[in-house]
């Protein structure tokens, strides 16, 4: 029997597969070499094969979806394309969800870039900035019943809300800080990415009681 967790997670997994699947087939048809009447075109097998190594099979187990088969690429495979394709690997990964959301992170970014300067003046952010960003701008503590007495259960929701973003913010601060130098000529670096790390956090959606426990989701 599968449980809603389960079934969520599985969902989860086939929409990356299918995105990995898109992606791939989008841009090998229009990054090869430009057509005599002037429109991009497509790599052939043979061509992707002599620059990257890769084998025709593993090419069509990419683009092609195969009833019971899924496209499960190494990290050197995806390497390889994304060297070919001129493109960060992780761009191959993404989701339109993905891109939904870096669309409202940026959005966001004014605003948050305000505050992570006003919180560190001439110094580097870290991974906690972020969450002092998102507290100096007041996102994020979930709001509160204005009652005196709120229901004990749907205080523990909020805070559990609030946990589970309080880790996030921690997360994107350690995954997009990770190895920044603090030189001078990189402290505007260094704030964007606060600032950044701040958005996405902040559009990210929180799980509600309908909601799967895990899992990236985006808010509307």
């Amino acid at each position: 029997m599968t449980t809603n967790h389960g079934a969520g997670e599985s969902d989860r997994f086939d929409a990356y597969c299918q995105a990995l699947r898109m992606n791939i087939k989008a841009a090998l048809s229009v990054s090869g070499p430009e057509r005599e009447d002037g429109r991009a075109g497509g790599w052939r097998d043979t061509d992707i094969y002599r620059q990257t190594g890769l084998a025709r099979s593993t090419l069509r187990a990419l683009r092609q979806a195969e009833e019971g088969l899924e496209p499960k690429p190494d990290l050197r495979t995806l390497s390889k394309l994304a060297d070919l394709l001129g493109i960060p690997m992780a761009f191959l990964l993404m989701t339109p969800e993905d891109w939904e959301l870096l669309i409202k992170a940026v959005g966001d970014l004014e605003t948050m870039m305000k505050s992570a300067d006003k919180l560190l003046r001439n110094d580097f952010g870290s991974h906690a900035t972020v969450h002092r960003v998102l507290e100096q701008v007041g996102v994020f503590r979930t709001p509160r019943p204005s009652n005196a007495t709120p229901d004990p259960r749907e205080k523990a929701r909020l805070d559990s809300r609030d946990e589970r973003r309080r880790r996030i913010t921690h997360t994107l601060g350690a995954l997009m800080l990770l190895r920044q130098p603090q030189h001078e000529e990189l402290r505007m670096q260094n704030l964007v990415l606060v600032a950044l790390a701040a958005s996405l956090a902040n559009q990210i959606k929180q799980p509600t009681d309908k909601d799967p426990e895990h899992g990236t989701q985006y808010r509307s």
